[in-house]
């Protein structure tokens, strides 16, 4: 939690019933949690989670909030005055207007109270120089149409930085399941962030905050890669997927050759030509350059050939009858696949031992 005052006052005066404010940004929000996680006609918040830390205004003079129901909208304000004219408290109110934030109060009584997540609530001010023996100083006024009540907060510390890991790629390390390379890159270890790239230490407090070291997570038997920097908050295995729902893996067969997993495929295992149906798409896939090498005029193919990747194949039907396969090859791995193209004047493929009979014949009016 920052504790620096953006500002300065004059401490020992406060008359009202709110003795600190604290501003978040409201695009720095990401959610409430609620007591027992129930909803949020629970009205008592467990904790915050947001990206950033609060800042922090010093409220005094005739700080107090007020909030009416009008309909279905929450009419919400504090009102206080700063009893300080200068530009530099000017400055801060200029940059303060420009933005929207959740509000978070002390009462003068020690509770906690937060509203504004629904869009953030409007800092607006006004400034005075008195006259013959009044205060000079600002008129500041959070105005927020909510459409949630006054929430209330259990601590002050109940504020949770919203982080995520991020993976680092440094050595040359596949996943393996069953012990079998899957043909993707983990990352050797990931760091604990922001979602703005700001350190983040084990207790998911910002390390600019708590000036310990940014929280990383290791692949078993990697080594920690700068132990002035970070600390290893856990390990995680070479199987692994995913950290917290982020992905530690990248698509690398030419690194991580696959085991026993076919570099080229396709979507489809059959076409079957009418009088209505005379071209037909197949999507394949290969993880590197492949060609066709084997066709007949029973139909066309285009493209025949192509790089690592999707590639949409369009073939278009011939005049030959006799059933054929085409046969696609992964130039760098060999590995074939094939689609078998039929035109409708075959009426029935014939069956060997409940199998396709790659090499035998059609029917053609029921005769061998």
């Amino acid at each position: 939690m920052k504790k620096e005052n953006i500002i300065q006052t004059v401490p020992g005066y406060n008359t009202g019933g709110i003795s600190r404010i604290w501003l978040l940004d409201i695009q720095d929000f990401n959610s409430y949690k609620f007591r027992d996680d129930k909803l949020y006609n629970e009205a008592f918040v467990e904790s915050i989670i947001a990206k950033s830390a609060f800042t922090e205004i010093e409220a005094i003079e005739e700080c107090y909030f007020s909030e009416t129901l009008s309909g279905n909208i929450y009419k919400q304000e504090i009102n206080s005055f700063i009893g300080i004219l200068n530009y530099s408290t000017l400055a801060q109110f200029l940059e303060t207007g420009s933005r929207k934030y959740l509000i978070v109060f002390e009462t003068r009584q020690g509770g906690y109270f937060v509203f504004g997540s629904d869009g953030g609530a409007t800092i607006g001010f006004d400034q005075q120089t008195g006259r013959s023996g009044e205060i000079a100083g600002y008129n500041v006024k959070i105005t927020k149409d909510s459409s949630y009540p006054l929430f209330e907060l259990k601590s002050l510390n109940n504020i949770q930085i919203a982080y995520t890991y991020k993976p680092h790629f440094s050595g040359e390390f596949c996943q393996l399941v069953n012990n079998e390379q899957t043909g993707y890159e983990i990352a050797s270890y990931v760091t604990k962030e922001t979602a703005d790239g700001e350190p983040v230490d084990i207790a998911g407090n910002l390390c600019s905050e708590s000036g310990q070291k940014q929280a990383i997570r290791l692949l078993n038997g990697f080594s920690n890669p700068n132990i002035q920097k970070y600390i290893a908050e856990a390990t995680y295995q070479p199987y692994t997927d995913y950290i917290e729902g982020v992905s530690v893996l990248r698509y690398n067969p030419q690194k991580c050759a696959v085991s026993d997993i076919s570099s080229i495929w396709l979507d489809k295992s059959q076409i079957i030509f009418s009088d209505t149906n005379t071209t037909e798409a197949v999507i394949l896939n290969s993880i590197g350059a492949w060609s066709l090498i084997s066709e007949t005029d029973i139909a066309t193919c285009t493209p025949s050939a192509g790089e690592a990747g999707t590639a949409t194949l369009t073939f278009t039907r011939g005049e030959t009858s006799n059933p054929v396969f085409f046969i696609f090859k992964n130039i760098d791995t060999n590995q074939t696949t094939q689609i078998s193209i039929v035109n409708n004047n075959l009426t029935e493929w014939v069956l060997k031992d409940g199998e396709w009979n790659n090499n035998g014949y059609w029917l053609i009016n029921g005769i061998w």
